[in-house]
């Protein structure tokens, strides 16, 4: 008997690709229906397991690492700042300026360009927004001057009140924050900005970390 299945295997022909209820296999083998299988043996050894979990994109069954996964389905966080410590200087020519934040302390689904200074959505959710600058001390009287929280270029939320000076000295707070929650889909951009009167010329916002920063963060 075992002559003769030998016999009547190395008769059947051999095909690169077979198919399951499909004539034109595109892989090697080609299932075109569900797929049972009653047992399968659990791995314990991790460090091979971490390495290639096993996906399927559009049929096609693929292999991806655990850390890839893992790192596709984190929530957005992104923490940013300024690159120097001293003095940043922005002109109000115009009435306003984007705040060029272009440190990173993390990122981590690298969202934000530090050249452009604009935070790119990658994926639908609810964001919690937070930013806070301080300004100069020695900045004059105004009677606007804030800071504005902008989505694709449309103001969204903003706090800004009058810098008033007595005798010569500063009584306003230096310091303007903004904090909103936004519902953000993919390629929503995010962008800060100081507005101010145009009488002020140039300003200075802090460039300490501590002092001047900005979070994102998705909550859902």
């Amino acid at each position: 008997m075992k002559k003769i299945l030998l016999f009547f295997m190395m008769g059947l022909p051999l095909y690169a690709q077979v198919g399951i209820g499909i004539t034109e296999p595109i892989a090697t083998l080609d299932i075109n229906g569900t797929l049972n299988i009653r047992t399968i043996a659990h791995s314990s050894n991790t460090t091979i397991t971490k390495e290639k979990i096993l996906t399927s994109e559009n049929g096609m069954v693929t292999s991806m690492t655990a850390t890839e996964i893992v790192k596709e389905a984190l929530p957005t966080a992104v923490k940013g700042s300024f690159s120097v410590s001293s003095g940043i200087s922005l002109s109000l020519l115009t009435g306003s300026a984007l705040i060029p934040f272009d440190q990173e302390d993390f990122d981590v689904s690298n969202e934000f360009d530090t050249t452009t200074h604009e935070f790119t959505a990658t994926r639908d959710g609810i964001y919690e927004i937070n930013s806070q600058i301080v300004l100069d001390a020695t900045i004059g009287a105004a009677t606007n001057l804030g800071l504005r929280l902008l989505k694709n270029g449309t103001v969204i939320h903003k706090q800004s009140f009058a810098s008033v000076s007595l005798l010569g000295t500063n009584v306003s707070p230096p310091t303007r924050t903004v904090q909103t929650l936004l519902a953000l889909q993919p390629g929503d951009v995010i962008t800060f900005e100081i507005e101010g009167d145009i009488a002020l010329g140039t300003i200075d916002i802090e460039g300490d970390s501590v002092l001047s920063f900005f979070t994102i963060q998705q909550i859902r």
